[in-house]
């Protein structure tokens, strides 16, 4: 920890929520429960008084109604400076709205956007409000392990050489199963051409605040000229809270600018601004430490899935690391292969979710599983198959523990007599059967 005072100890927003209640201010706008100063709103009575309290408003409230004070723009100032942006701006609405206001801010109605075509369900909603024109590019595919990983910069440069008329690029990374794309090569590739990357890093704004040898590298610090990153998902803020960071001057920011205001809210949450701007305070004090924590606990349960349910094998970081188009891996994001025991992913997930016995190991402060949330099933057993041949690989259908099937099904033995009987166009079978 650090022990000499510097700018980055500040909180500008927490400070001027706890100075409007020392100043006795009473606001006669919004929000309608004024603090809880009448009948106590219902929320307080499972999120105590405090949240009705903090509840203000950020123009004539914690800011004054032209911004003079300049809280939040000191904010994020703050934040930028922490990551080593040029620019940070907040978002109350979620990475969602940054990828939205992202999109709209590097290519407007007919241009042309390249896009990785494994982008999250919100750069295609982007797509539809800025009426920019995708072209895609294909991420790598690995056959084996099934999963989208990242796209390769020669697959970049081929589509942007055969679409000159493209004004951007844009990649999410790292995914949910941690992979990181080589940010460094492929924002060259759009650099030599004159055009700026967007990064979708939702999940890896702990790279930007601090850096660590076991985690890869921000993706502002390789070259990405306009960042998107979850304060929820990485760091300590509350949910919905989120930055879009400007890495360069290939942003036009003032286009930028207006881009958010077209999205935000003209009533954001001061709550949800303090905890990004509080998120931002912490990692910069304990970010090592919060980090190493959160490997730990890792590392402590890849120990115990290896040791107590050997049938359940998680993918190494590694393994995943030495996949084409793959930069990196994030230890944290523990990927489990669940075939081996003849189970879809969608049943221990759900499992795991309703039962009260189950831990929640975060990777940095202990608040969720960072897992990814739809582990993949992988055709590999080191057991034999009841369908199979010794040595073929394919899930195990039947072996020791509960809940595992003790015999084949008509259908699944028809299947694989008939050449048909891959793992996971079964348990996809399953999956579609249970929903």
């Amino acid at each position: 920890m650090r022990s000499t005072p510097t700018a980055q100890d500040a909180a500008p927003i927490a400070d001027a929520m706890r100075s409007y209640w020392e100043r006795e201010m009473l606001s006669f706008s919004i929000p309608a429960h004024s603090g809880g100063r009448g009948p106590a709103p219902e929320f307080t009575g499972w999120a105590g008084m405090d949240a009705a309290r903090f509840d203000l408003p950020m123009a004539h409230g914690v800011d004054t109604r032209n911004m003079s004070r300049q809280v939040q723009s000191s904010a994020q100032k703050l934040f930028a400076e922490a990551i080593g942006a040029q620019q940070t701006m907040f978002s109350t609405n979620g990475s969602s709205m940054n990828v939205h206001v992202a999109m709209m801010t590097v290519a407007g109605p007919g241009e042309t956007l390249v896009m990785a075509r494994n982008g999250h369900k919100s750069a295609f909603a982007g797509l539809v409000l800025s009426g920019a024109r995708p072209v895609y590019v294909e991420p790598s595919f690995d056959e084996e392990l099934e999963l989208a990983l990242d796209p390769r910069a020669e697959d970049l440069a081929r589509i942007l050489d055969a679409h000159p008329e493209a004004r951007a690029a844009m990649v999410t990374t790292p995914s949910y199963y941690g992979t990181a794309a080589d940010i460094r090569a492929l924002a060259e590739v759009c650099h030599e051409r004159g055009l700026p990357l967007v990064t979708d890093d939702a999940w890896g704004l702990d790279y930007e605040i601090v850096g660590h040898p076991d985690l890869p590298p921000g993706a502002l610090k390789q070259g990405s000229d306009l960042a998107i990153g979850s304060a929820h998902k990485a760091l300590t803020g509350l949910c919905q809270t989120s930055v879009l960071s400007v890495g360069s001057d290939r942003i036009d920011t003032e286009r930028l600018g207006l881009c958010c205001e077209l999205k935000e809210s003209t009533s954001a949450s001061a709550l949800l601004l303090w905890s990004i701007d509080g998120a931002r305070r912490q990692f910069v004090r304990d970010g090592h430490e919060l980090l190493e924590r959160g490997l730990q606990s890792a590392r402590l349960l890849r120990r115990r899935l290896a040791a107590e349910v050997p049938v359940l094998e998680v993918v190494s970081s590694e393994e995943l690391a030495s996949r084409p188009g793959v930069s990196g891996a994030d230890p944290t994001h523990v990927l489990i292969e669940t075939a081996p025991v003849g189970l879809s992913a969608t049943r221990p997930t759900t499992g795991c979710a309703r039962s009260a016995r189950s831990t929640s190991i975060s990777p940095t402060t202990g608040g969720s599983c960072r897992s990814s949330p739809s582990p993949t099933a992988r055709q590999r057993s080191t057991g034999s198959c009841a369908l199979c041949a010794p040595g073929r690989r394919a899930r195990r259908l039947c072996g020791p523990g509960p809940g595992l099937r003790a015999e084949v099904s008509d259908r699944e033995r028809a299947a694989h007599g008939a050449g048909d009987a891959s793992p996971r166009r079964l348990l996809r079978a399953d999956a579609e059967r249970e929903a």
